[in-house]
């Protein structure tokens, strides 16, 4: 079985640290081939300047070439034997009797001797020997010191990762990582929505028990009526039967009860800062800023119908807004309104009037948000009617529009 601790300390580490092998190994092979075609470069370059002086010196000055070949090899720690067109030794410091293969010497076509040149211990051969491996020093550090760190790093996600796991079902933490923040958004949402579920269920058992109490209390009253003479058994038997079919007409809201329908007093800013929160990417999409100013209001009315009139509204303001505009959320508590304005498209009056009295869509909004169907608002008008509430649009072409709901 997999786990996150293996994947961060082990499979993710040991990928990456043979990726990492690779690179490195890879560099080096590109700075040895690089090197390599250079050292050979500088090698011939050095080398033709010598037999060219070789060559010349021995034609115009032969007396002084030992004493530059001495301060040659001296300085540049080569073998060199000079044999010149005498086959007479003129100079070698190849004590060990090393070079065997000679090359011709000719200055202006004229023979004038051979020499023999190794250069394996040459300074130009030590350098560039140097050079690679302090290059290679350098990358083995370089490897150790940057694993080193990456398993550091992958040790400290895994902490931070293993912290947000353990509390992922706590309301009051941090958390690192976006994704168990949205699982921790998810986990408290369904464990709220549980007890607020189990709130309005035990609410309206009381209610319901306490309304189907009345006719069953009544029935019996009036049995108990017939039973002492105090009242007559055909009249008794007709009010008994109405109160038990009152009794009996409740019976299905027992079975059939939807918590997301039934209304209960809920603070509606808390909503719409979720509702905000988990829309954030869709909002993003058009580079949409959305600013909120919400202050706590309690209002009565079902899930249901809050999630519908929060989400046309402001789905509305989206759709029907160009990219980098904003959008305004206001609570206010005190006049008990909640107001949404944005920078869209805006309408004129006969639109307003249109849209408050029937389903009525422009053809020009199509190219804005082309599902549409203009039922929204009817919608929303059903709610505001149900919830005694009144709403009130001011709105301007190509300004935008700000919409007023007062409960």
């Amino acid at each position: 079985m997999n786990s996150l601790k293996k994947l961060l300390k082990h499979h993710i580490f040991y990928a990456v640290t043979g990726i990492f092998i690779s690179i490195v190994f890879a560099l080096n092979l590109a700075f040895f081939i690089f090197a390599n075609i250079n050292y050979n470069n500088d090698i011939k370059r050095t080398h033709e300047k010598l037999l060219d002086m070789v060559a010349h010196l021995s034609i115009e000055d032969p007396l002084v070439i030992d004493a530059y070949l001495e301060h040659y090899t001296h300085n540049n720690q080569v073998i060199i034997t000079y044999v010149d067109a005498n086959d007479t030794l003129v100079f070698s410091n190849d004590t060990n009797q090393t070079l065997t293969t000679f090359e011709p010497l000719y200055y202006n076509d004229n023979y004038v001797g051979k020499i023999s040149v190794n250069y394996e211990s040459s300074t130009l051969s030590e350098t560039y020997l140097l050079g690679f491996l302090l290059l290679n020093i350098a990358s083995i550090l370089f490897f150790i010191i940057g694993t080193w760190l990456f398993r550091v790093f992958l040790y400290k996600q895994y902490r931070m990762l293993n912290q947000d796991i353990d509390h992922i079902t706590r309301e009051d933490v941090l958390f690192k990582f976006d994704e168990i923040r949205d699982a921790n958004h998810l986990i408290t949402s369904s464990k709220q929505e549980q007890i607020k579920q189990k709130q309005v269920f035990e609410a309206n058992i009381r209610s319901l028990a306490h309304d189907i109490k009345t006719p069953i209390t009544t029935a019996l009253i009036m049995a108990e009526a017939v039973t002492t003479n105090r009242m007559d058994p055909l009249e008794a038997i007709k009010d008994i039967e109405h109160e038990l079919k009152q009794a009996a007409a409740m019976m299905p809201q027992f079975i059939e009860i939807d918590f997301k329908k039934v209304s209960y007093t809920q603070d509606i800013s808390s909503f719409i800062k979720t509702f905000v929160m988990q829309y954030q990417a869709v909002f993003e999409t058009k580079h949409i800023k959305v600013d909120t100013n919400l202050e706590p209001l309690l209002i009565k009315i079902a899930d249901v119908d809050l999630k519908r009139l929060i989400e046309h509204l402001l789905f509305n303001a989206f759709y029907y807004s160009k990219p980098h505009a904003s959008i305004a959320i206001t609570v206010n508590q005190a006049l008990r309104q909640l107001i949404i304005k944005d920078e869209g498209i805006g309408m004129n009056q006969d639109t307003v009037n249109q849209i408050l009295t029937k389903p009525f869509r422009l053809e020009e909004t199509k190219s804005y948000h082309k599902n549409g169907t203009g039922q929204g608002y009817p919608i929303i008008l059903e709610i505001i009617h149900r919830l005694n509430a009144s709403i009130h649009i001011e709105s301007e072409l190509n300004k935008g529009t700000t919409i007023e709901i007062t409960f």
